[in-house]
């Protein structure tokens, strides 16, 4: 072993005396310090009194409960509530011709986005005339469609009609349901026949079938006068 090493790791008997006096020392905190809470007395405490008082009051409670007088006054409360509420409660139901965006966004499924899409797409219209005329707002689909369609009812007298005999040709190409050709068509029929003395003359026009009259007679009205 190198000289230098080994003069390191030697000890004199003194130091060595030292050394195994603090490892002992050492030992010995450790062992008490593991030992230590073995022999403390943990203190006790005396439940009995507090579940006495809990016992107590239990009876108590269950003794108001059980009484006549206590189940007639809570029977009373509870069925004057329930009738109560059955009066007072309503099924909702909006008027889709009167209806401000307040008002539709009660219904499920329609948000304020929603709700002014219906109103722009009546104001194109002039009104509906029934409630399936909702699937053509945009992004409307069955889905949302059945959520709310039992809460919504239709006032066809709240339709703003066009009268077919004094209406302009831009004016009535701008309602949804009348494209160019089917506007032409008619205003070719108008020069040719003179004025519609009613709207059921509309199906001799060419264009015009049973399904179509059916969908735009809603909107028109042929006054011959103002």
């Amino acid at each position: 072993m190198n000289p230098v090493i080994k003069d390191f790791f030697s000890f004199s008997k003194q130091e060595r005396r030292g050394i195994f006096t603090l490892l002992f020392i050492l030992f010995t905190l450790v062992t008490f310090n593991r030992l230590f809470p073995a022999f403390q007395e943990k203190p006790g405490f005396d439940f009995s009194e507090f579940e006495k008082e809990i016992n107590v009051f239990i009876v108590e409670q269950q003794q108001q409960r059980d009484s006549p007088d206590t189940f007639r006054k809570s029977s009373k409360t509870n069925t004057s509530r329930f009738y109560q509420q059955k009066k007072t409660s309503k099924p909702l139901l909006i008027e889709l011709n009167t209806a401000d965006t307040t008002d539709l966004v009660r219904l499920r499924g329609i948000g304020p986005f929603y709700a002014k899409r219906i109103i722009k797409y009546r104001k194109l219209l002039g009104g509906y005339y029934c409630k399936e005329q909702l699937l053509e707002v945009y992004g409307m689909d069955t889905a949302r469609f059945e959520l709310f369609k039992n809460n919504i009812s239709i006032n066809a007298d709240k339709i703003d009609k066009i009268n077919i005999n004094k209406v302009e040709f831009k004016q009535l190409l701008q309602h949804p349901y009348f494209d160019y050709e089917l506007v032409k068509s008619i205003f070719r029929y108008k020069d040719q026949q003179g004025k519609f003395k009613s709207i059921e003359e509309l199906k001799k026009v060419n264009q015009v079938n049973d399904s179509l009259f059916q969908r735009i007679s809603p909107y028109l009205e042929a006054k011959v006068k103002q």
